[in-house]
């Protein structure tokens, strides 16, 4: 279990009331959406030198997502497709 997940459930066990957990957690994830919805690399196919620096993984997935102008999940996304071939 990777320590973001962990997190998550130590965060969501701190909420008595569901349904606010729920609106709270849908609030952050459109503000980080509206932040990277208009990514300049947004429906643009992936380049090489931007797969080689998905592979390495030498730096997080925020700073690369601020670097290719991408987003976090994009990254992940093109690491899993790149290494199980979904």
């Amino acid at each position: 279990m990777n320590s973001w997940a962990v997190i998550e459930i130590l965060r969501k066990s701190d909420y008595r009331n569901m349904e606010k957990y729920k609106k709270t957690k849908r609030e952050q994830q459109k503000r980080y959406y509206h932040k990277t919805q208009d990514a300049p690399n947004k429906r643009k196919y992936w380049s090489d030198e931007e797969t080689e620096l998905v592979m390495k993984h030498e730096i997080s997935d925020t700073e690369l997502s601020k670097m290719l102008g991408r987003s976090v999940r994009a990254i992940q996304r093109r690491r899993h497709r790149f290494l199980y071939g979904e």
